[in-house]
């Protein structure tokens, strides 16, 4: 499998759920959530929150580019 490079950054494909494309910009929305919370004595809260990634094509104009070429090359499965 390969990882996408982008920046400082390594992304595995496969924990990527959805890829939210305009115009400027892709919004990367990873399987693995963010939870966090506390529980004691029998009471508690618990608090979840979607991971992403928003890349702009004016801010990071490299990470775009590599996004749009995986995308473009990963079109045809």
């Amino acid at each position: 499998m390969k990882f996408i490079r982008l920046g400082s950054m390594f992304i595995n494909p496969s924990t990527i759920r959805t890829i939210t494309m305009t115009d400027t910009k892709y919004t990367i929305q990873f399987t693995s959530e963010l939870t966090n919370g506390f529980i004691l004595f029998g009471a508690g809260m618990v608090n979840s929150s979607n991971r992403y990634i928003v890349i702009d094509k004016k801010e990071n104009p490299s990470d775009y580019r590599v996004m749009e070429h995986w995308i473009s090359k990963n079109e045809s499965y």
